[in-house]
């Protein structure tokens, strides 16, 4: 779910500043939220560039903080869809919602 060298590399990055990783975790569950929000309303407006987009973005912000499968599952949205299923879409965000919410968990523990 997250990889450790990642993690480490960002508890050394602020190492010298206790606020560094309270902020920069901060700052990822705000994007989070807020992504996550966005691709639902894209989904339900068959906004499918917009929400690749969305995707791509949210993904290379999971890899920077080391939440390796929630950026697995986010790419999986970046694939162009030629004809969007909106019940596999569906299915898609409720598996990324839930992985946040496995991640977020683990990011905090992690870094308590």
């Amino acid at each position: 779910m997250l990889d450790k060298e990642i993690l480490e590399q960002i508890r050394l990055l602020g190492a010298e500043d206790s606020s560094f990783q309270e902020s920069l975790l901060s700052a990822f569950h705000e994007q989070m939220r807020a992504g996550l929000a966005r691709l639902q309303d894209c989904a339900e407006a068959g906004h499918m560039g917009e929400l690749q987009a969305i995707a791509h973005r949210l993904r290379g912000s999971c890899l920077n903080m080391g939440a390796v499968a929630l950026a697995s599952l986010l790419e999986q949205l970046e694939t162009p869809l030629v004809a969007p299923n909106p019940r596999e879409c569906a299915r898609q965000l409720a598996e990324i919602a839930a992985t946040w919410d496995m991640t977020r968990d683990a990011l905090h523990a992690y870094f308590s």
